[in-house]
């Protein structure tokens, strides 16, 4: 049996799915990343989760065409390298592409950043299939983002388009992680909305989550939209400007890229509507008069399985260009 494999690496997790020559999923795994144990450590537990899947499944290396990877941060694409990871300290300027192809026999491997084979697989078969371009917004703890157009993932000169979350939105506001002031990611992140939500409470603001004896360190934004959810006045007020600010990265999205379609994907997006309808109206109200009735928003389709499902179609494509 011929198969491909793809491979998302986060800062918790390394998922490996295993793919039919036709992109169908056989099988997949999960373990632990163990960042803290350093470069060479996380490549053999990335070699060691394949094995596993591939054995599982009768499968040898000589039976894996391809392999493709998404990892966290800058990629250089032609080198192969990881120029920093930001929540994997120590890497910079590290060999994932060549480490990974040495313990893997020489197979074929391609690196990746990991939002841009999330925003290639919801356009090739998740919620884009079909359009001619689209812009993915990654939230969580933080706001990434990946660009498709006509087809071909969108890394820009240096590799590093689509970094949505470090958009200005207030000159000058708020302090981001990156270091700069102002930015998406400080505003409309998982992170963004816990903040605003704990400085409303240390000025008095009443909330239903301050009342059932929560401490302020321990709310978390699923605490915040559900609580709005059930009628809390403060949190729907967070979440609404949370979605305001969301609305404004959509529209910068709009005036530059144009794309068919704006895909929200992450953890942030498990409150569904309550957080997609006011992105949406609000976008609306924003967008110039042609994307306004043109550009859709959307919901992923492919979730937590975006990763290895786009790293998989990478692999395809590596496989595909140098069979040719």
């Amino acid at each position: 049996m011929d198969a491909y494999v793809g491979i998302d690496l986060g800062g918790t997790n390394i998922k490996v799915g295993l793919f039919t020559p036709k992109m169908a999923l056989i099988d997949q795994d999960s373990s632990h990343t163990e960042v803290e144990r350093g470069f060479d450590h996380v490549m053999e537990q990335i070699a060691a989760a394949v094995r596993a899947v591939c054995d599982r499944n009768g499968l040898s290396a000589a039976g894996v065409r391809a392999v493709g990877i998404g990892c966290p941060g800058p990629i250089d694409v032609a080198r192969g390298l990881v120029v920093v990871a930001p929540n994997f300290p120590g890497w910079r300027d590290l060999p994932v592409r060549d480490t990974l192809r040495g313990k893997f026999g020489g197979v074929p491997t391609v690196l990746e950043n990991d939002a841009n084979v999330a925003a290639y697989a919801e356009f090739r078969v998740g919620a884009g299939r079909g359009a001619g371009s689209l812009v993915m917004i990654t939230l969580g703890t933080g706001i990434g983002g990946g660009i498709v157009i006509d087809g071909h993932v969108h890394r820009g000169a240096t590799d590093t388009a689509g970094e949505l979350g470090h958009v200005t939105v207030e000159v000058g506001g708020r302090q981001c992680g990156c270091g700069r002031r102002g930015c998406l990611e400080a505003y409309a992140s998982a992170t963004g909305t816990v903040a605003r939500f704990r400085e409303a409470l240390g000025q008095g603001r009443a909330s239903s989550l301050a009342v059932s004896g929560a401490a302020p360190d321990d709310i978390t934004a699923k605490d915040i939209f559900d609580a709005a959810a059930a009628g809390d006045a403060l949190a729907a007020e967070i979440v609404d400007v949370t979605a305001r600010y969301l609305a404004v990265g959509c529209d910068v999205i709009v005036n530059l890229i144009d794309p068919d379609v704006i895909v929200l994907t992450g953890g942030m997006v498990a409150a569904g509507e309550l957080l997609m309808g006011p992105v949406e109206r609000y976008a609306r109200e924003l967008f110039f008069p042609r994307p306004k009735t043109h550009t859709r928003l959307a919901l992923t389709e492919l979730g937590g399985d975006a990763g290895i499902i786009g790293a998989g179609l990478c692999a395809q494509d590596l496989f595909e260009t140098s069979a040719s």
